[in-house]
């Protein structure tokens, strides 16, 4: 089940029958809440609206008491960043199913219902099971994810937009009830009760001004004057403007260098805004994906260095000097016979009741002949544990490791450390070197595989822009987003620890980069124009007759109640230049 924390913080997939205690410790261990989040609201004080009040104390006050002090205000008028969110918020609930009855199944499975239509012939000579096999698909699809607005803005869309795309659920093939049996469809209906995100409740300076040190999300909108935490009136603009508080907190911390990079992603954002022809939305991944590349370059290098350091420790240290492997040797036999195998004439001999697969007793009866060598050159050892590197974690070429069973795999891997100890004992620049190599190892391996190996090439002319969009992508994920931020974080910290002179908030580049192509750049797939057109565009391809023009008709409905990509050129301008200002103030 989905969890929204007072906070305005939503937990997926938290285990149902959760308590609201086991929730709130959970939220406050992981930092997604305090303890002041869960407090109970306080009641409204009555005020003496003959009282002036000084500027922060009005900043303080609820809605309900700047209403009563100042008077009822009339509605305003929805900003970019408030039709923004709100339409992103509405597209992505319709596009993952998460409105209930048929139409929230059917929106939700379109992608997934779409590839399993059939000709029409086919499903004539079989109309049940094609019904059965787009009501499964579908269902797969409309349960995959679950997501539910948060902001007013797009609660107000997406029940304005329930009626236009109604007639939708009709469409659905109900299969449980037969062909030509249709369950009633349900309107769709946003779920009762869910909660405004309060903005800026009155907080303990001490909490404030804690997370200012510590540069958290709580302390967006605030800043230190003096010794005095004052309303950032800047960071509250940018809010309403719809910039998310993670991207602030980014912005922040830019190394030089990165806030060159920033302003240029502003620049690329300004010829978006006034649409001139050479503007290109994927730059701004470029940029922050080149950034990122800078730290991954300079520490792959320093590998490189690391590498041949130890390739010198051998020829000078190591060749000609003899190294005693036996107990090596000794605990590889152990580990074998504690899970149920044996050696026999030199090979693994596995048990009825083995925890090895027969995959496995290849290497290991390899690694056991091999030990069982004199190693009268400890060169010699160092290829064999070259060999066993490539084996479990793959070449340098790219090719991948061999697979094993945990218990295997663990076992090889304990004999390679104790290999790499006798070899560390016997030169102190092989140990030095072999420091350096895994340090720079422990940063760019998590990244390459974040990256995902197969299709992560750092020589590509266009890694930068590869990096950037996978960055955002993952990014965009609730659950990878903190691997990446540590990822990245660490690839920084580890290439300064080399020597190198990079900024330590990077990823604050892939947040303004995903930021500034939700709040800037043309029709996105998550608003709901890019929904209609989506399913318009599906089901037109696959031949749903009826579908494609009734999804047309609702993603129509759904543009009109939506300015968001024909907001005026001045607002979206304004909003870069603030964020403009953001950077170039820190």
């Amino acid at each position: 089940m989905n969890v929204t924390l007072p906070n305005g913080v939503v937990i997926k997939g938290a285990p149902e029958g959760t308590s609201k205690d086991e929730i709130m410790r959970k939220a406050i261990a992981k930092g997604l809440a305090t303890e002041a989040d869960f407090a109970p609201p306080v009641q409204p004080q009555q005020l003496d609206s003959d009282v002036p009040l000084p500027p922060e104390d009005v900043e303080r006050l609820t809605t309900e008491q700047q209403q009563q002090y100042f008077g009822t205000q009339p509605q305003k008028k929805r900003t970019l960043g408030e039709m923004a969110t709100g339409a992103f918020e509405a597209g992505k609930t319709l596009v993952t199913g998460a409105t209930t009855g048929a139409l929230g199944s059917f929106v939700g499975g379109t992608a997934q219902a779409g590839r399993e239509l059939m000709s029409p012939a086919q499903y004539m000579e079989d109309p049940y099971a094609g019904a059965q096999r787009i009501f499964e698909a579908s269902q797969r699809g409309g349960e995959a994810f679950t997501d539910m607005p948060e902001t007013e803005a797009g609660q107000e869309y997406l029940q304005a937009t329930g009626e236009a795309l109604a007639p939708m659920a009709a469409l659905a093939p109900m299969a449980t009830s037969g062909l030509g049996t249709m369950a009633r469809a349900s309107m769709p209906q946003v779920k009762a009760g869910i909660p405004k995100i309060p903005r800026f409740e009155r907080q303990k300076i001490s909490d404030v001004r804690a997370a200012l040190k510590d540069n958290t999300t709580q302390s967006v909108g605030w800043k230190l004057q003096g010794d005095k935490v004052k309303p950032n009136m800047l960071e509250r603009d940018l809010l309403d403007a719809g910039v998310k508080d993670t991207t602030i907190t980014g912005l922040r911390r830019l190394g030089q260098r990165d806030q060159r990079s920033a302003l240029q992603m502003l620049d690329i954002a300004e010829d978006i805004a006034k649409g001139k022809e050479s503007a290109d939305l994927s730059r701004f991944s470029t940029v922050a994906g080149d950034r990122v590349m800078e730290r991954f370059k300079f520490l792959a290098d320093k590998q490189d260095e690391a590498a041949s350091k130890i390739t010198r420790a051998v020829q000078k240290d190591l060749r000609g000097k003899p190294v005693d492997v036996g107990d090596i040797q000794d605990s590889l036999v152990i580990g074998i016979r504690n899970n149920g195998a044996d050696i026999v004439d030199g090979r693994v001999r596995l048990g009825d009741l083995s925890a090895f697969q027969p995959t496995d007793a290849k290497l290991l009866s390899e690694a056991y002949r091999a030990l069982g060598k004199d190693f009268d050159n400890a060169a010699d050892l160092h290829r064999l544990k070259r060999t066993l590197s490539d084996r479990l974690y793959g070449t340098a070429s790219g090719a991948a490791p061999q697979r094993l069973s945990e218990k295997a795999e663990g076992i090889l891997k304990g004999v390679r450390g104790q290999i790499n100890e006798k070899l560390r004992a016997l030169s102190d620049d092989y140990r030095a070197a072999n420091d350096d190599y895994a340090k720079a190892a422990s940063a760019l391996k998590p990244f390459e595989d974040l990256m995902g190996n197969k299709y992560f090439d750092p020589e590509s002319a266009d890694v930068g822009k590869f990096t950037g969009v996978q960055l955002r992508t993952i990014l965009s994920n609730y659950q990878k987003g903190t691997e990446v931020a540590g990822a990245v974080e660490n690839l920084t910290n580890i290439a300064n620890d080399f020597g190198g002179k990079f900024g330590n908030e990077v990823v604050g580049l892939v947040k303004l980069n995903s930021d500034l192509e939700g709040l800037l750049g043309t029709p996105a797939t998550q608003s709901l124009k890019g929904v209609g057109q989506q399913i318009a565009e599906e089901g037109a391809r696959r031949g749903a007759g009826g579908m494609a023009d009734i999804a047309m008709k609702a993603g129509e409905a759904a543009k009109r109640r939506t300015s968001l990509w024909d907001a005026p050129v001045s607002e979206r301008l304004d909003l870069i230049n603030k964020l403009r200002e953001q950077v170039k103030s820190q």
